[in-house]
């Protein structure tokens, strides 16, 4: 399972080791978030975390999560059962994160060869019991990841994604299941990088780089030669964090969810799709 951290903490580490220049108001905070999006995004979408969460349909429209980038699958939810039991093992997880919060993502389980859903959700347990397949509109195919079924799904319940991050339902109102990429953001809106060691290297070579750069353009020739030693060190970094995420188990390594979703794929999308 990949983990994340906050961009701030490896900025303040290498603001850190460079303490002499941070001392001397050397080095631009605002310059340093902005090459860690751009780290992430040489990396590519396969780093972004996957995330989940149930959305409402009312009047034909739903609200998608803030943070969703892309979809990987989805599910209309139906038999919704108010105040149930808690599923054994989330109960201290999920009323932590939902505490003072409106929704919480849900707890996708496999019970007796049925997949439930359970969602805490204003002081409540949900329970969703079915689950039926769903369409997505071809205008929507540039929303969806490359493995996604549902744009492959033909049935009378279809939702369309649109440019405000809202969906277009042909149903009048009911539940949406979506597992999704999400952007690199917490819950705060605060830029995350992955805790790795392959991948660490790579955003602190790039950050040390930059910030040596910047003081050489500053007429600073005593910092040069360190310059050069960082844009070598950097370039060597960034090729090892693009080798970590083109391994062929990487996916496994991310995908939390990689055996519970071939079991949904058989259960739900396959006798659709006619294997």
């Amino acid at each position: 399972m990949i983990k994340y951290r906050k961009a701030r903490e490896i900025i303040d580490q290498v603001a850190d080791d460079l303490s002499s220049y941070d001392d001397q108001g050397l080095i631009d905070y605002s310059r340093l978030f902005k090459v860690l999006r751009k780290c992430n995004e040489f990396l590519g979408h396969r780093i972004n975390p996957e995330k989940q969460e149930v959305i409402r349909i009312q009047n034909f429209k739903g609200i998608l999560p803030e943070d969703f980038s892309s979809l990987n699958f989805a599910f209309v939810c139906t038999e919704k059962l108010v105040n149930v039991t808690p599923p054994k093992g989330f109960q201290v997880e999920y009323k932590t994160v939902c505490k003072g919060k409106k929704s919480c993502s849900p707890c996708l389980t496999d019970c007796d060869n049925d997949f439930v859903i359970y969602q805490y959700l204003d002081d409540d347990w949900i329970q969703f019991k079915s689950l039926e397949p769903l369409q997505i509109s071809s205008k929507s195919f540039n929303k969806c990841t490359t493995d996604c079924p549902n744009v492959f799904v033909t049935c009378d319940k279809v939702i369309e994604v649109n440019p405000d991050n809202t969906v277009t339902a042909t149903f009048e109102k009911g539940y949406v299941y979506l597992n999704y990429v999400g952007t690199m953001e917490d819950e705060d809106e605060d830029l995350l990088i992955i805790d790795h060691p392959l991948v660490e290297p790579y955003y602190e070579g790039e950050l040390t780089r930059t910030i040596l750069k910047s003081i050489v353009y500053n007429k600073d020739g005593a910092v040069a030669e360190l310059y050069q030693d960082a844009k070598i060190e950097a370039a060597r970094a960034k090729i090892d964090a693009m080798h970590f995420t083109a391994m062929p188990g990487y996916d496994e390594i991310r995908d939390l969810y990689q055996s519970q979703r071939v079991r949904l794929y058989k259960k739900y999308f396959l006798p659709i799709l006619g294997y």
